[in-house]
């Protein structure tokens, strides 16, 4: 048995990227409450008073695949009777006839099952989007499936660490075929096979680079071996972040679509921002690097955590100008001086970030969003009296 653990060293794993992004679409309450809180506590520390909690950063929210696309795994060209013939009887079939109060016999087959189906969906649009938002969820169960390990599919990017990309790999690729490169495990392979390495050769991951390095480090001493490891990891780290800060370019590209609560945006412009602990100036994203072990993932994985600033808009792409761009661009590279500023001069005191045209959220249930002008009128319903016959 090898007395150095190679599952230690990320060269032995397949790269993942994991995002958090902030945005200047706010929750503008908890927003509120989260800066009174932090100004009542920084004044416990200037008065010399030891607060009870400790000052609070706006701690972003997870990347999705559904803030890209919000229909990721809904196909628009399947027909009907292809998703009911795809979807399983006891966990879809069953229950739709049952939820659509369409008698049926426990006893019946599939065939007959899709034919009751058949005759309550045709025609009605209601239940043929409950249809497409069944099958959307039996995609993505599959998707989790095929997956390895527990990594959760929705929110962490397939980014390889053992092969480089070029920008021309995505050449011809639509924005939805991208996505699946990045989220589909089956899909990031034929990426890997048919663009990036050209169908010259069959992609190698982490058990052929484990192969290699046993074999080129038999007789040596642990240190030589550590030494060795050391050495492939910090290649294939190179690999893993070149490859993760191309994708971001081409994921949050001005114009793109974002979606916050299945509300639509368009991208103006997006930062990598510096992760807590980096040297003011560094590169973004500096430390920590890579993250060796995380609740939930599986060790088959080293994963790149990224935050990014996202400057959204309410417009619609076609009316996003350049114009627009530029301003956002602009206010990105001069709130990124004043943060390493702050950081230099103000380090005990909590950074707040000033917004580029901030859009307020929508929070409260059952309310709506009244952004961009789209208002909303409450029907007031008339109490009819019923008419004596």
């Amino acid at each position: 048995m090898d007395s150095v653990d190679i599952s230690n060293y990320s060269f032995s794993r397949d790269g993942l990227m994991k995002i958090t992004f902030f945005s200047n679409v706010r929750d503008t309450v908890t927003d509120i409450k989260r800066r009174q809180l932090n100004e009542s506590i920084q004044a416990s520390l200037n008065a010399g008073v030891r607060p009870v909690q400790r000052i609070t950063p706006d701690i972003g929210e997870s990347y999705s695949v559904l803030n890209s696309d919000t229909n990721f795994d809904r196909n628009e060209k399947l027909s009907i009777d292809e998703m009911l013939q795809a979807l399983t009887v006891k966990e879809y079939l069953k229950p739709m006839l049952i939820g659509f109060r369409i008698p049926f016999n426990k006893d019946a087959r599939k065939g007959e099952l899709i034919q009751l189906l058949k005759m309550a969906i045709q025609g009605n649009e209601q239940k043929i989007q409950q249809l497409k938002e069944l099958y959307s969820r039996y995609v993505s169960q599959l998707r989790r499936n095929r997956q390895r390990g527990q990594r959760n599919v929705n929110s962490t990017l397939l980014i390889s660490n053992h092969y480089k990309y070029k920008r021309s790999d995505f050449d011809g690729m639509s924005f939805k075929q991208i996505l699946q490169s990045l989220f589909n495990q089956d899909e990031h392979l034929v990426f890997l096979y048919k663009n990036v390495l050209k169908e010259r050769q069959i992609p190698n991951g982490r058990l052929n680079a484990i192969v290699k390095a046993k074999k080129a480090t038999e007789g040596m001493t642990d240190e030589q071996k550590i030494s060795y490891y050391k050495a492939e990891s910090l290649k294939t780290n190179t690999i893993l972040k070149a490859n993760s800060h191309l994708v971001l370019e081409i994921l949050f590209s001005s114009k793109n679509p974002f979606y916050i609560n299945n509300r639509n945006y368009s991208i103006l412009s997006f930062q990598q921002e510096a992760r807590p602990g980096a040297t003011p100036g560094a590169t973004p994203g500096a430390t920590p690097e890579f993250l060796m072990s995380t609740q939930g993932i599986a060790t088959t994985y080293v994963i790149y955590p990224v935050d990014i600033y996202l400057v959204l808009s309410d417009k619609p792409s076609d009316k996003i100008t350049t114009k627009d761009i530029q301003a956002a661009s602009c206010h990105l590279s001069a709130e990124n001086i004043r943060k390493n500023w702050h950081d230099i001069w103000w380090q005990d005191i909590q950074y707040e970030r000033k917004h580029y045209n901030e859009l307020s959220r929508n929070t409260l249930p059952g309310s709506r969003n009244i952004i961009g002008g789209a208002s909303y009128k409450m029907k007031k319903h008339r109490k009819t009296k019923k008419r004596k016959h």
